[in-house]
């Protein structure tokens, strides 16, 4: 093909500015974004928590044994320790690129996402700690996070 000719599959009829004509979807699927964005992040700072827990009650004391088995378990708590963190980053990720679909998003969506997650996840957990459902009764067993001597 010569530099300057058009494609050969495109009619030069359509080849005009409806070619270029973008659809006006966009703030809903912006919108749509945040919205999941939002119950998603929620989600993952509960299973954070969730996660914390578990890992304050994992007994650290059984490594003194130094046995294959223990190892292997130490290494599964930690990375179920930091899953919630690998989880958020994956599956923020997925979920940027599904709602962008073909088109592209607005400049700065990105960074407001960025933004959004953070507060999303910081304000769950302190409204979490805020009600008190951090004891063993409310299941996420981190009692020891509840209260904090500030001395």
């Amino acid at each position: 093909m010569e530099q300057g000719a058009r494609h050969p599959h495109i009619d030069n009829e359509h080849y005009g500015r409806e070619m270029f004509h973008r659809h006006r979807h966009g703030a809903g699927r912006v919108v749509a974004y945040f919205l999941v964005l939002i119950v998603f992040n929620a989600l993952l700072a509960v299973y954070a928590l969730y996660m914390l827990g578990m890992a304050l009650a994992f007994d650290w004391s059984i490594l003194k044994s130094g046995t294959v088995q223990v190892i292997l378990e130490s290494a599964l708590q930690l990375l179920l320790f930091f899953s919630p963190v690998i989880l958020t980053i994956v599956f923020n990720r997925l979920l940027y690129r599904v709602f962008r679909g073909h088109g592209r998003f607005t400049r700065g969506t990105w960074l407001f996402a960025l933004l959004m997650i953070v507060a999303v996840q910081t304000a769950t957990i302190a409204l979490i700690f805020g009600y008190g459902y951090v004891d063993g009764a409310n299941g996420l067993n981190i009692e020891s996070l509840g209260v904090t001597p500030l001395n």
